[in-house]
């Protein structure tokens, strides 16, 4: 809540079914953040980005609905926007992992809704931004990691969401 708040999110996935049960897939997603409580007073604008490889499997009717489970890799980018000052932190992200349903709608249209846990740690940095003066109310007004130096006080974070997804089998189920 510092740095940044929750906010929404897009993913886009191109995968293939493989023998109607498994889908191995790309994928790459955005996300609409708010700046935290650093930011403050400021005109601050927050994002994530985070793309990887992933494989889904349903289990149960794969013609009506089935289980669908869900597990990714990926990089995953968090990046603050203030006065013309762009900071970015990234990671390596060592596991998504989704639980939820796969509803077939059509031949070739079905609906997934999703809750998923993923988490890493932020190792890299680029860039510095200011913090807002209302939000620097410990003195601090730059991050103490910036200009590309690994963080060295690494602490793990945790990502929860739940989603719908509409997947198209354009070659069939």
């Amino acid at each position: 809540g510092n740095f940044v708040r929750t906010g929404p999110a897009l993913e886009l996935d191109v995968g293939a079914r493989l023998g109607k049960r498994y889908l191995p897939y790309l994928f790459y997603e955005h996300g609409f953040l708010k700046a935290g409580h650093r930011f403050d007073g400021a005109d601050a604008s927050a994002a994530s980005n985070f793309y990887g490889l992933g494989f889904r499997y349903t289990a149960g009717d794969v013609d009506s609905v089935g289980f669908l489970s869900d597990i990714a890799i990926g990089v995953r980018t968090i990046q603050v926007t203030n006065a013309g000052q762009t900071y970015k932190m990234s990671s390596f992200e060592i596991f998504r992992l989704g639980l939820g349903a796969e509803i077939r709608l059509s031949t070739l249209f079905v609906l997934s809704p999703l809750a998923f846990l993923s988490g890493g740690v932020m190792t890299d940095t680029e860039g510095t931004v200011a913090f807002g003066a209302d939000g620097s109310k410990d003195g601090i007004t730059r991050p103490t990691y910036r200009d590309g130096k690994q963080i060295g006080q690494r602490e793990g974070y945790l990502v929860l969401g739940i989603g719908v997804g509409a997947h198209f089998d354009v070659f069939g189920k």
